[in-house]
Parts: structure tokens; sequence; C-alpha cells
């Protein structure tokens, strides 16, 4: 048994050195529990957690700083649209707005007291939350849940769905076209569609499981689901049939990530060894390979296919890829970056600011890939405010874009293109 337990650590470090554990770093070790990380770019992330606990970093993880949010209550979920404005929600129906980057905190009303799990915003303005009456992680004992809706950044909330069980996280395909997964004390696990951006849901797929953890879609109508069971669940066709898998290890994750429609990340815990787990898949879900293991990991975020972080319930952060944003002690790099409309029609609109005293490195190249990874537009520009007046050309859906100059890459995000 010395013999084995020995051989198993030796190929840990052969891994850790050669394989893909190469490619993971220690960011930060905050002290605090944590509950959930949201990875926007290249250097902006942002956790949360217990007792009004936020940290973000703007560096790329060489540093984090814990911000105040005058919030004493467990904090489940956060999301940034861009660099300036975010949100987090929480227990007994906490939901709170940043528009300064996370430097100062304000509260939203919402008219309920459910604890508040999870976050969809698809731009600024228009967000889904969702809820139910249960704290614990897996909402096993949830009696009542609620999906609310937002389509002014926050400042009127209105309920969408109520019913007998928790409501675990929404995601969209487009505007219109949502999933929920859904859990409850009675009901068991199940997974929900709307059609109409909220106003009616029907059932659509009966999970084999007694809870579902997390999920993820696309625009083109894939979608994943993970639950506490180890099986993995996938649409192609926006929840009218899914598929099952069992994931490798007998891992149970608790949070998924999925940059792009083939390359995904799961962070979670493996029962029978005792020890918290992340897989990757880069076949969408047939195969897995280990990532990291020992700690107990709740929640993963990947901006892009090569980085994002993942954290331990324990305070714990790490980060995939270089950590290659601003160094310590650099000279600041003032340059921020701001896209709009989001979701666009014909004509998407750029600002670039510079206010640092370095020139700006022209010209700058603005990229837009596929949300399958190919670019399909690129434009060399000497302007720092930009028109792309020719997307109607596009069809709806979901595109990323990449801004860079010379120098450097500026920006890395997403848009949605609407008809």
């Amino acid at each position: 048994m010395k013999k084995r337990v020995i051989a198993t650590i030796f190929l840990a470090l052969i891994l850790f050195q050669g394989g893909a554990f190469s490619q993971w770093t220690h960011s930060f070790d905050c002290n605090k529990p944590l509950n959930k990380v949201f990875t926007l770019d290249l250097n902006h992330a942002y956790a949360v957690g217990p007792n009004g606990v936020f940290f973000r970093t703007s560096n790329g993880g060489f540093s984090w700083e814990q911000v105040q949010t005058n919030c004493t209550k467990e904090l489940y979920d956060v999301q940034f649209i861009d660099q300036i404005t975010g949100f987090i929600c929480g227990a007994s129906g906490t939901l709170l707005k940043s528009i300064d980057g996370g430097a100062t905190w304000n509260s939203c009303t919402t008219n309920t007291t459910l604890h508040l799990k999870s976050l969809c915003f698809i731009n600024s303005n228009t967000g889904w939350i969702s809820g139910s009456s249960s704290s614990d992680i897996f909402q096993l004992s949830a009696d009542s849940g609620i999906v609310l809706k937002t389509t002014d950044g926050g400042t009127s909330i209105f309920p969408l769905l109520t019913g007998n069980y928790g409501i675990q996280k929404v995601v969209t395909f487009n505007p219109d076209t949502c999933l929920a997964i859904c859990n409850g004390f009675s009901s068991g696990s199940f997974i929900i569609r709307t059609y109409n951006a909220g106003t009616t849901w029907q059932t659509i797929h009966v999970a084999s499981c007694n809870s579902l953890t997390s999920c993820a879609a696309f625009p083109s109508g894939l979608a994943y689901a993970s639950c506490n069971n180890s099986f993995f669940y996938k649409t192609t066709n926006y929840g009218n049939t899914w598929d099952s898998t069992l994931l490798s290890g007998g891992q149970v994750p608790l949070d998924i990530s999925f940059p792009a429609p083939l390359i995904g990340y799961t962070a979670g815990f493996d029962p029978m060894a005792g020890q918290g787990s992340v897989y990757n898949t880069a076949d969408g879900g047939e195969s897995w390979t280990l990532q990291l293991f020992d700690h107990y990991f709740c929640s993963v975020s990947f901006c892009n296919d090569t980085i994002g972080f993942v954290i331990t319930g324990d305070g714990t952060i790490f980060k995939k890829g270089l950590i290659d944003g601003i160094k310590p002690g650099s000279k600041t790099n003032l340059i921020s970056v701001t896209i709009y409309p989001n979701p666009v029609t014909t004509c998407l609109y750029i600002k670039i600011n510079n206010s640092s005293i370095h020139q700006p490195c022209f010209p700058y190249v603005i990229e837009v890939y596929s949300d399958n990874g190919y670019k399909i537009m690129e434009r060399i520009v000497n302007e720092q405010n930009i028109e792309m007046t020719d997307l109607q050309f596009l069809t709806p859906g979901q595109y990323n874009i990449v801004i860079k100059d010379n120098c450097k890459k500026l920006y890395s995000g997403k848009f949605i293109k609407l008809d």
C-alpha cells in the first residue's frame, strides 16, 4: 500500500511539472470562504462569498483586493458586463449593482426574501436573477423558487416565474429563448424553457438526479447541464432532446464554465477519493482530463479558451494561463475600452479611452470571431472612436470581439447580434 501511495504522488508530480497542472498557477489566498468567481477578461476577475465578501483583481491575478460591499448577507454569484458595470446576488433577496468597476455597491429592490443564487445578464440593462427558499448548495430542501427579470439595469425588477422548487440557474440561447435548471424537495430535478423571454415556461427534461448544479448555453442551440450524481447532460437543439454521459472519476461538479462550444471546465469534488477536482474537456464532454485536485473546488469561470480562475470554498484562488496581466509596481496602463450597444442590430460603436501618459500604439486591430472560434471580420484603424457599420450582414447570434494595438491586447469580450 505504501508503494502504491508513493507511486501516485510521483505520478502527480510528473503531471504537475509537465502536463495539465503546469498551466495552473496559485494566484491568491484570501483566507475567507468563497462561493463564486467570474472572469471578465485577461486582467479582470471577481469573487464573492459569505458576510458580504467581495474580491477583485485588475492585473490578471497578480494581486487581489477586498472591497467593502456594505452588505453582511451571503453572496452567491457575481457578474460584470464590462469593466464598469457589475451585479452581485445573495441571501434574502439581495441584489447589488456597481457602476464604477466594483469600487462601490448599491442595493437594488427585489421585493423577495428568497435566496438569489444566480445571475444571467446579457447586457447592462437586461438580466435574469434566480433563486429559492433553500440556502444549501444543492437546494434539495427548496419548497419555493423564483426567476426575476430586469430590463433597465436593476432599477425595476419583476417576477417572471414562481414555483414550489428552487431555480438553480438561468442561461440564454438568445434574448427570448432561455433554460433554467430546477431542484425541489418533492419535485426532483428538471429543466424548463421559455421561448418568449420568460413570460411562459415549460418542462422539457426530467433529470435522473436529485440536484442539477450548473449549466451553460450557446446561441446555436447547444447547452450543457451538470448533476450531483456525476451525470452530464448535453443538448444540441435548444433542449428538445438531451444526451447524458458519466463524468470521469466520479466527480460531482458544483460549477461548469464553457468558454467555447467544445471546451469546458468543471469544479467540484470526488466523493470516492475524498478530494476536490477540476476537469477539462476539449470535445464537448465526451472525454475529460484532470486539471487540479485535492482542494474543495466550488466555482470556475473562463473568459476564453485558455484564461480562467477557479476557487475553493476556503478562499484559495487558482488561475489557468500565465499571470500576464499588469505586473505589480509597473506604471498603470489607463486604457479602457467600451463597446455599445449590446445587443446590436447594425452598428457597433467602440470607444478606446487612453488616459495614460503614453501615446496610443496605433494602429488598432479589431477582430470578430464566431462563437466556434472562426475569424469572420478584421478592421485596422487609426482612431479611438470607431463605428463598425456593416454588422447587418452577420447572422443573429453571439460573437467574440478582440481589440489590440501594436503593443498588446486591450479588450476581449462578447456581443449579441440581433435581427
